[in-house]
């Protein structure tokens, strides 16, 4: 029984290093800016981030309750921390990045103080000019600092944020869930698995 459980543990944890994608919860406290950065979680790939200001930093972190980085009950969850505090003039930066999977929602969360805005769009295309685009939006602000998406767009999309704060004011970290649905691959590997146990009583039974 345990020597099927480990093989199965084994198994879910191989999937990504098969691809050469780091998982998500495993390069906490990275820049996500950096030059090629890209991880995976839940099924869904995560890869081109970009922002408008040179000196921008949103760096990947554990965060806290509800809005930890990780993968429970078919739902993502990334968390940012970034260097967008206390500005002595008004502050604008886009924030964009590509996401790959299954997604059949998006839902956000405000941190930081202050009058700061985040104007979100959900596109097929990484600055949303395709005529489709944008496929869903969603504002958070002093006064909603949580909201949500309901929009299954394909599985190769991107993320736009429009980020603006006023004088003084501090947008310190926000968060970004995805929910999602069982990946193929994760579902044999479990059936695999589920298998495998079959056969283990079996034999132990005969």
């Amino acid at each position: 029984m345990k020597r099927a459980m480990l093989l199965l543990g084994l198994m879910l944890v191989a999937v990504p290093l098969a691809f050469g994608v780091p998982l998500c919860t495993d390069v906490l406290g990275t820049n996500v800016l950096a030059d090629d950065f890209t991880c995976t979680l839940g099924g869904l790939t995560f890869q081109n981030f970009s922002a408008s200001v040179g000196d921008a930093a949103i760096t990947l972190n554990a965060g806290f309750g509800s809005h930890e980085t990780g993968y429970s009950n078919g739902v993502v969850n990334l968390y940012f921390n970034t260097n967008f505090d206390n500005y002595l003039l008004p502050f604008d930066v886009t924030f964009v990045y590509e996401v790959v999977g299954t997604v059949t929602g998006v839902d956000g969360w405000l941190g930081g103080e202050g009058n700061r805005n985040i104007h979100e769009r959900v596109c097929l295309t990484d600055d949303c000019s395709d005529p489709g685009d944008p496929l869903g939006t969603l504002v958070l602000d002093e006064t909603h600092v949580t909201g949500a998406i309901s929009v299954a767009p394909p599985e190769d999309f991107w993320v736009n944020k429009d980020i603006s704060m006023a004088v003084g004011s501090g947008l310190s970290e926000f968060a970004q869930s995805y929910d999602t649905v069982p990946e193929p691959l994760a579902m044999s590997l479990v059936g695999s698995g589920l298998l495998a146990l079959g056969l283990l009583r079996r034999r132990r039974r005969s």
